[in-house]
């Protein structure tokens, strides 16, 4: 199986942009009792599309976890090596992880990110 070529230098330098890696947006204090979201972008995107929205769930009171895809927007590079099943362990590894540090959890998800 011949695979594409790698992103040029000018796609790597684009996102490797501090606005394509993932973010966190948490209150003060409170911890676990406040409620949390955790965000996940669409194919061939970054946290950078869930950031308006990420916004407004952060000033409606939850805490909020925005993630990276493999091989999606700071980590374009490997876009090419990475399969499903490594977006399904990425995803499940940060649900699991925003889980154990707050009772009440949600997930937002933006068209693969909601698949």
């Amino acid at each position: 199986m011949r695979h594409p070529p790698d992103p040029s230098p000018v796609m790597l330098e684009w996102y490797a942009q501090p606005r394509y890696r993932p973010f966190s947006l948490s209150h003060d204090g409170e911890g676990a009792s406040r409620p949390a979201i955790l965000m996940i972008h669409g194919f061939t995107g970054s946290p950078d599309e869930l950031r308006a929205t990420a916004e407004m769930a952060f000033d409606a009171g939850f805490d909020v976890e925005t993630m990276l895809l493999p091989g999606h927007g700071a980590d374009i590079a490997r876009f090419h090596h990475v399969t499903r099943e490594d977006w399904l362990h990425a995803a499940a590894t940060a649900w699991a992880d925003l889980r154990s540090r707050h009772q009440r959890c949600f997930l937002v998800g933006y068209s693969l990110g909601g698949a």
